[in-house]
Formats: C-alpha cells, sequence, structure tokens
C-alpha cells in the first residue's frame, strides 16, 4: 500500500518536469544549490543575530550564543552521521534505477536514496532552530520541505525517503535539543 502511494506521488510530481527548461532550472536550483543558501544563512543567523534586549554583546549574550549554536549544529552533524549509517544499511536504489524509464534532472548516486540526506539535514536545522528562534524555525522547515518536493520532482528521490528524512532529522533535533541544551548551559554557566 505505501509503496504504492510513494510510487504514485512520485510518478505525478515527476511527471511536472520536462515541459519547461525555466522550471526544470528552478527544481534543480532548490534541490541541490538552495541548500547550500541556507547553510550559509543558519552561520551567518548564529553569527549576527541579536535578540529583543538590544544590539550590545554581553558576556552573557555570547555564552547564549554559543549554546545554542552547540545544540543546533550538534543536531545537523548527528542527523548526518545517522543518515550516512542508514544510507549503507538500507541500499535503496534511487526512483531511476527502480524505474529506468525516469530521467533525472541530474546526476546523484544510485543506491543511497533511502532516508534523504537533504530532507534530514536541513528539517534538523529547522527542528533545531524553532526551539530556539521560532519565526526562522518556520522558514527553514518551509526551506526543508520546498528541497525535498523538489528532489522528488527532480526525480532523485521517492516521497518515502523524503518523509523519513524529515523525521530523523525532527526527532535528532528533538533529542539532542532536550539532553544537549541542559548540559550546556550548566558548562557556560559555570
Amino acid at each position: 500500500m505505501i509503496g504504492i502511494l510513494d510510487k504514485n506521488i512520485f510518478i505525478f510530481l515527476n511527471s511536472l518536469t520536462s515541459e519547461s527548461v525555466f522550471f526544470d532550472s528552478i527544481v534543480v536550483f532548490l534541490a541541490t544549490s538552495f541548500g547550500t543558501l541556507l547553510t550559509v544563512g543558519v552561520f551567518l543567523f548564529l553569527i549576527f543575530h541579536h535578540d529583543e534586549e538590544g544590539s550590545q554583546y554581553s558576556f552573557d549574550k555570547v555564552k547564549r550564543k554559543i549554546g545554542e549554536a552547540s545544540v543546533i549544529l550538534t543536531s545537523a552533524f548527528l542527523s548526518w552521521l545517522f543518515v550516512l549509517i542508514l544510507k549503507d544499511i538500507f541500499d535503496s536504489p534511487r526512483p531511476f534505477i527502480t524505474y529506468t524509464e525516469i530521467k533525472p534532472l541530474f546526476d546523484y548516486g544510485s543506491y543511497d536514496s533511502f532516508p534523504s540526506g537533504h530532507a534530514t539535514f536541513f528539517s534538523a536545522l529547522g527542528v533545531a532552530l524553532f526551539m530556539y528562534h521560532k519565526r526562522i524555525g518556520v522558514f527553514y522547515l518551509l526551506g526543508a520541505l520546498i528541497i525535498g518536493i523538489s528532489r522528488i520532482v527532480a526525480g532523485v528521490h521517492f516521497p518515502f525517503d523524503i518523509l523519513a528524512g524529515f523525521v530523523l532529522g525532527a526527532v535528532t533535533s528533538f533529542v539532542v535539543y532536550r539532553s544537549l541544551r541542559p548540559k550546556v548551559k550548566r558548562i557556560l554557566n559555570w
């Protein structure tokens, strides 16, 4: 049942390609380069963001930023590590391997489809950011969704790969936040 639904959603979304060079170019950008912009954006946000209390840096604000960055970056790193391990375990073929009539918009791997590393990494970033900064977290979660859908449209992932990546990234960030945040606060407040 899930396999049929996964295939049908994939075929529908992937059928949107090859009609317009412009549309295909946007999909390729969103599926590949957009993530780089989001990653750079996280670093810039963590460095330059000032909270509502004002723009002056104090030692306490610097410690708080270090704590936030530690949790957010650890969430992203661990989620990426988990996804690499799971990809090795599952050795799942990409849609264009399973269905030879599928022509992906760009070359990308072969048997490393499940779970999606992009969906995992960017949902982990989005959830971790959301724990500290709701608005920017929602923006990053929306970015993760856009990247995930574009990778289905591009023909390099099945919907279930993306969904599993979202769940893995979100759970990893939540667990890291709940377990690491108190320890980081304790260390930084010595």
